[in-house]
């Protein structure tokens, strides 16, 4: 979960690339594709969020772990 999360932030990418082609380390084709699959994986990364989290957690509400109240002592 946390390297989908990790997903969208490609804004240091996107510098390099620019760096790259500023430098002419990089052609205008790779820097297209570069800034291409930035913008992919950007847009991408939402749905891939809402399908690796519970709903309970989507929602904002708490989910409680089976088995939890077992635990729990009381003073």
């Amino acid at each position: 979960m946390v390297g989908v999360g990790m997903i969208p932030r490609n804004e240091v990418g996107l510098i390099f690339a620019q760096m790259g082609l500023t430098t002419g380390i990089f052609s205008s084709r790779v820097f297209s594709a570069l800034t291409l699959m930035v913008m992919l994986t950007t847009f991408l990364t939402p749905p891939l969020l809402r399908l690796l989290f519970p709903p309970g957690l989507a929602r904002g509400k708490p989910v409680t772990p089976e088995g939890i109240q077992d635990s729990i002592t009381e003073p």
